[in-house]
C-alpha cells in the first residue's frame, strides 16, 4: 500500500496516515466531504475536502453549525435540521439533497447523508457525508430540457398555445419560474408570449411595457451576441435592478437561431441562479438551434400579424383548392363577405390576387 502511494506520501508512513490519505483522495475524486459534530461539547470536525466544497480556506477550527447553515440556501436550511432530527442514535442514516449558494450567487446541489451514534457517556455524535452532485443535476436538467423542447415542437398546434407550453416546459426543466418569448420588432425586442409564475400581475405589466434594444438587458445581450446569457443576482443595470424588486434574482436568455440569424429569444427568470456549466450551455445552445430551425418555417407567426384569424382561415381553405363560393358555404357566410375579405387580404399583403396571397402565407408558415 505504501509503495502505491509513494507519490503522495513518503514510504514508511504508518497505516493510519495512509488510510487518511486514501480517504482524502477518495473525497477529492468523488467531490465529497465528511464531518462530525458533538452537540454536547460543541466540537466540529471537517475533512479537508469539505472546506473545498464550501469554498473555504483550511482553518484550525471548522465553522459551527449555525455558520455552516449560512452557506445553505435559505429555503433548504430546514431540510438539514430535519435530517439531524431524523437521524436517531444507531438508526438508519437520513438522506437529503439541498442547495448551496456560492459567493458568486450561483446555486450548487449537495447530497447529504447524516447519522447519529450514541456516546458511551450519553448523548449523540452526529456524523455526515456530502457530495456535490451539481453536474449530475445539470445532466438531468439538460436531458429534461431537450425532451421538453422536442415534445412541445412535436405537439405544435397553433403559435400562442404551443409557444406557451414550450416556455412552461423549458422553465420547469431548467429550474426557473418565469419565461418570456422576445421577438425582434425593428430595432428592439418585444414580448410575444409570456408564461409567468403565480402572483405576477405586476411582473406581467412590467414585461409587457418593455422594449429591449440590442445589448440591453439579458435578452438584448443574447440577441446581440447570439449566445446564451446567464444573469447573476448582482448584475447591474436598470432592468436587472427592477427585476430584483419582483424577486427575479437569476435568469437565462436563449437565442433561437436559424442560419445564423436570431429569430427570437427565450428569457427565463427565477429566484435562484443555476450555474451555467459547460454541460448546460451546450444543451441550451442545441435547444436554441432546434427551436430556431423549427420557427424558421413559421417566421410569419413571430412578426406582427396583418391578417385576422378569419382571414387566415379563408386563405387556408383557398390553399386547399376551394373556390370563393365553396369557402362561403363552408363558413356559413355570403360570397360577398368572402370577396370583401380577399380584397382586404390583397391590400394588407400588397399582392394582386388570391394565388399570390396564398403563396405569401405559405412562405411565412401561416397556413399549410
Amino acid at each position: 500500500m505504501a509503495e502505491s502511494l509513494s507519490g503522495l506520501l513518503p514510504l514508511g508512513t504508518e497505516a493510519s496516515r495512509v488510510e487518511r490519505a486514501l480517504l482524502q483522495l477518495a473525497e477529492e475524486l468523488s467531490c465529497s466531504g465528511s464531518w462530525a459534530w458533538d452537540p454536547g461539547t460543541g466540537q466540529v470536525v471537517w475533512s479537508e475536502n469539505l472546506y473545498r466544497l464550501f469554498d473555504l480556506e483550511l482553518a484550525a477550527e471548522p465553522p459551527a453549525l449555525v455558520d455552516t447553515l449560512a452557506h445553505v440556501h435559505p429555503d433548504d436550511r430546514v431540510l438539514l435540521v430535519r435530517a439531524l432530527d431524523q437521524a436517531e442514535a444507531d438508526g438508519p442514516p437520513a438522506e437529503v439533497v439541498y442547495r448551496r449558494v456560492t459567493e458568486q450567487g450561483t446555486v450548487r446541489f449537495l447530497r447529504s447523508v447524516v447519522a447519529a451514534r450514541a456516546k458511551p457517556q450519553g448523548g449523540n455524535v452526529y456524523v455526515g457525508w456530502l457530495q456535490d452532485i451539481t453536474q449530475v443535476r445539470h445532466g438531468e436538467r439538460a436531458v429534461a430540457a431537450h425532451l421538453a423542447a422536442s415534445q412541445a415542437l412535436a405537439e405544435w398546434d397553433g403559435f400562442a398555445p404551443s409557444a406557451e407550453r414550450l416556455l412552461q416546459a423549458l422553465a420547469a426543466a431548467l429550474g426557473f419560474d418565469h419565461a418570456v418569448l422576445w421577438v425582434p420588432e425593428g430595432d428592439v425586442l418585444a414580448p410575444k408570449v409570456t408564461c409567468l409564475g403565480s402572483d405576477s400581475e405586476a411582473l406581467a405589466a412590467f414585461v409587457a411595457s418593455h422594449r429591449l434594444p440590442r445589448g440591453s438587458g439579458m435578452a438584448g445581450i443574447a440577441w446581440e451576441t447570439a449566445e446564451p446569457i446567464s444573469l447573476l443576482p448582482e448584475a447591474d443595470g436598470e432592468v436587472q435592478r427592477e427585476l430584483r424588486d419582483f424577486g427575479v434574482r437569476g435568469g437565462l436568455a436563449i437565442p433561437l437561431l436559424s442560419a445564423g440569424e436570431v429569430l427570437a429569444v427565450i428569457g427565463l427568470g427565477g429566484t435562484d441562479q443555476p450555474e451555467l456549466s459547460d454541460l448546460l450551455r451546450a444543451s441550451v445552445v442545441g435547444i436554441g438551434h432546434q427551436v430556431g430551425t423549427f420557427l424558421a418555417g413559421r417566421a410569419g407567426e413571430l412578426r406582427p400579424q396583418p391578417l385576422s384569424a378569419r382571414q387566415l382561415e379563408i386563405l387556408q381553405l383557398a390553399a386547399e383548392g376551394l373556390s370563393g363560393a365553396e369557402i362561403a358555404r363552408r363558413l356559413g357566410v355570403s360570397p360577398a363577405t368572402i370577396k370583401s375579405h380577399f380584397e382586404t387580404i390583397y391590400a394588407r399583403y400588397g399582392v394582386p390576387d388570391r394565388v399570390a396571397a396564398v403563396a405569401k402565407a405559405l412562405r411565412q408558415g401561416l397556413i399549410r
